[in-house]
C-alpha cells in the first residue's frame, strides 16, 4: 500500500463552456468539482493502474468536508 501525505490538498474547479468568443459573456452550467493537488492527482494517477492507495490530509471547514467526500468517493 502506498500511503500519500496530501500536504496541500486543494480544489480544483473546471468551468466548461460550449464556446468561446472574445468580449461576449460565457455561461457554464456547474463546474466540475474534483480533489486536488500534487499529491492527490499522484494518488489517483497511482490507484488508476492499481496500486493500493491510502490519501493523508489535514481539512477544515466546508472545503476541507467537500474534498475529503470526493476523495472518498474516489476511494482515496
Amino acid at each position: 500500500m502506498i500511503t500519500v501525505a496530501a500536504l496541500s490538498p486543494s480544489l480544483d474547479l473546471t468551468y466548461l463552456v460550449d464556446t468561446l468568443a472574445v468580449g461576449r459573456i460565457h455561461r457554464t452550467a456547474e463546474p466540475i468539482a474534483v480533489a486536488g493537488g500534487k499529491a492527490l492527482n499522484m494518488a489517483r494517477a497511482a490507484r488508476s493502474m492499481g496500486a493500493e492507495c491510502l490519501a493523508v490530509a489535514l481539512l477544515g471547514g466546508p472545503t476541507g468536508r467537500q474534498i475529503a467526500e470526493l476523495m472518498a468517493d474516489e476511494g482515496l
